[in-house]
């Protein structure tokens, strides 16, 4: 309830702003005075009225309302020029802030916003998003700080047989030594992986292999296909 308040606050203080009022004046219920701080603080980023300014994190106004789950201020801020694939705290784009708030989401998308990066949309499963990323020549076997490709952090079949096609590399290693194998939390995919000549027994830095990470149906099929734990294949002398 004080978000809501709150951003309803913002939304008063950016309307008049940016349609040139010089008030900002705006009645604060007590059930808010704990939430002052926060006040001025998503206050500060407004900046004069600039749709674009960001604070000492380099968050944007944008991206504060998407926190706040605010879709007036959203849409107020886009209709003021409102940079929707800005990059904030952590290199993350209002995108990435909005998936699971679909109808800011749905707001963003109508105005061209993408994902930080291919690895984001693949983690979502978001597969037109993964295939506008492809369409505008991202290299697959991008790495991201982690060492990852798109395909170890697929999140659903449809981006993991739709980056396999296009030629992902499915024995990729990450900074630890991790395969996609070694990642997958799908039986699907898990199959697929198997399929396309994934390493079934790849060791990682620490020695484990994607045995030694799965559970249930998963480790069943991993051994069903001759996957061993790390231990194993080091009694094995391997």
């Amino acid at each position: 309830m004080k978000k809501f308040i709150i951003g309803t606050i913002v939304a008063v203080i950016l309307f008049n702003r940016l349609v040139g009022c010089t008030s900002d004046k705006v009645i604060v219920d007590d059930s808010v005075a704990g939430d002052v701080g926060s006040l001025k603080w998503h206050l500060s980023w407004l900046n004069g009225g600039d749709p674009n300014a960001k604070d000492g994190n380099g968050n944007s106004a944008l991206h504060a309302a998407i926190i706040m789950s605010n879709k007036v201020v959203v849409q107020l801020l886009i209709d003021k020029g409102a940079n929707v694939n800005a990059i904030g705290d952590l290199q993350r784009t209002p995108l990435d802030l909005a998936y699971s708030k679909k109808d800011i989401f749905n707001i963003l998308r109508k105005y061209g916003a993408k994902f930080s990066t291919i690895h984001v949309a693949a983690a979502y499963g978001d597969i037109e998003l993964v295939k506008e990323f492809l369409a505008d020549g991202m290299d697959i076997n991008a790495n991201d700080k982690y060492g990852d490709n798109p395909l170890h952090r697929a999140g659903s079949m449809e981006v993991a047989e739709l980056l396999i096609a296009n030629g992902v590399d499915v024995n990729a290693k990450s900074n630890g030594g991790e395969t996609p194998l070694h990642r997958v939390r799908s039986k699907e995919i898990t199959k697929l992986l198997i399929n396309k000549e994934a390493d079934i027994n790849a060791l990682s830095d620490d020695g484990k292999t994607p045995l030694d990470l799965a559970k249930g149906e998963i480790a069943a099929l991993l051994r069903k296909h001759g996957g061993k734990t790390g231990a194993e294949l080091k009694a094995e002398g391997k």
